[in-house]
């Protein structure tokens, strides 16, 4: 019997290079899912995932994030992903840091996820909201 969680993790592999369309919210949601099942210090679940698919909303995330980076500001830390998966902890939390990187890790075993930011492939609920419209407005 081969083990599909070890194949899976061997042959994940970073995306850079992205659709414009934004992905079905049903895979969206099923992708937050599985980032909202990774364990948790003392299982305390302390982890939300917010959904960023606002078009502006998210200019203004990718200039603040090259800012913080200390990258150029033209450039793109999430390479133009249509839609943008925020991990927040609650600080008050002594395992925060550990949860949010656990929910990050879980997040990032698909194909579509780079960094916490999905992206549509194109062969291809819990704890979470969501912000900006459908549109991109």
């Amino acid at each position: 019997m081969e083990n599909r969680v070890v194949e899976a993790i061997q042959k994940r592999r970073s995306v850079r290079s992205f659709e414009e369309r934004i992905p079905d919210q049903n895979l969206i949601d099923e992708v937050m899912e599985a980032g909202l099942y990774a364990a948790s210090g003392r299982g305390t679940q302390g982890t939300v995932i917010v959904q960023i698919d606002n078009k502006k909303l998210g200019k203004e995330i990718r200039e603040l994030n090259a800012k913080i980076g200390g990258w150029p500001a033209n450039f793109d830390p999430f390479y133009s992903a249509p839609v943008i998966l925020i991990v927040l902890a609650k600080k008050n939390i002594s395992t925060h840091v550990y949860d949010g990187s656990l929910v990050m890790g879980n997040l990032m075993r698909w194909d579509l996820v780079l960094a916490g930011f999905i992206v549509p492939k194109k062969s291809s609920r819990p704890n979470k909201e969501k912000l900006g419209s459908r549109n991109g407005g």
